[in-house]
């Protein structure tokens, strides 16, 4: 196709490209396509933002919201401020899939993970390495691991067991101790026990086995001492 023709129905590169964008994001075929895949889990769809793109899509281009702004840079500009509602929509849409896994800071961690994202698309793209989101894939999973959600607190208050968490800068960690030594305490007797100091087992039931054995033969220990 000719520029005469591309600008017989676009007057601006402005227009050529934003119209471009718009295509792109209705087929889905963008980072946060894979969002909205109700098929897949929550936490899957999410992890899915680090696969690597097809094979056959060589060269690595990175995300094109991101070219495009970076091409674009006023924030005024129509092309601009497109990419970013896309990247806008982006954290709205990881914050709902946190929030749906239970997290209670949803927008703070889905920023995280836009973050790791948008990161590793952009080195991806520089480095020429396509499953370069292997390496962000593995801190999502930490933070995903690892974050604050509220279904932990509703299955430890089903059991009458009240957690208490060191507010940083508030309560030091070591005053703590006088209700966190019960449970230090127990995990210590379970790991005096050879079989359990170390994994033998590659079964988990085998090994959950191994558990209750030791817990009965502690609690037998202390009942007949």
């Amino acid at each position: 196709m000719s520029k005469r023709t591309l600008y017989a129905h676009f007057r601006t590169k402005d227009e050529l490209v934003l119209a471009h964008l718009k295509d792109l994001a209705s087929t889905g075929h963008t980072l946060e396509g894979v969002l909205v895949r109700e098929e897949v889990p929550a936490k899957e769809r999410i992890l899915a933002l680090f696969d690597p793109p097809p094979a056959g899509t060589d060269p690595v281009r990175g995300c094109p919201f991101t070219d495009a702004a970076v091409e674009f840079p006023d924030p005024q500009n129509a092309v601009h401020s497109y990419a970013r509602e896309r990247k806008l929509l982006m954290v709205r849409l990881v914050a709902n899939l946190v929030a749906e896994l239970g997290c209670r800071q949803p927008t703070v961690l889905a920023e995280q993970l836009v973050t790791l994202a948008d990161g590793a698309a952009s080195r991806a793209m520089v480095l020429g390495e396509a499953d370069y989101g292997r390496h962000a894939r593995a801190a999502a999973e930490i933070l995903l691991d690892n974050a604050d959600y509220d279904h932990l607190r509703r299955w430890l208050s089903s059991r009458g067991i009240r957690h208490r968490i060191a507010r940083k800068g508030v309560e030091p960690s070591t005053r703590l101790g006088r209700r966190r030594w019960v449970v230090e305490r127990t995990a210590y007797w379970l790991a005096g026990c050879r079989r359990l100091h170390r994994r033998y087992e590659r079964k988990p039931e085998h090994f959950l086995a191994f558990v209750g054995i030791a817990a009965l033969r502690i609690c037998f220990r202390r009942l007949t001492s």
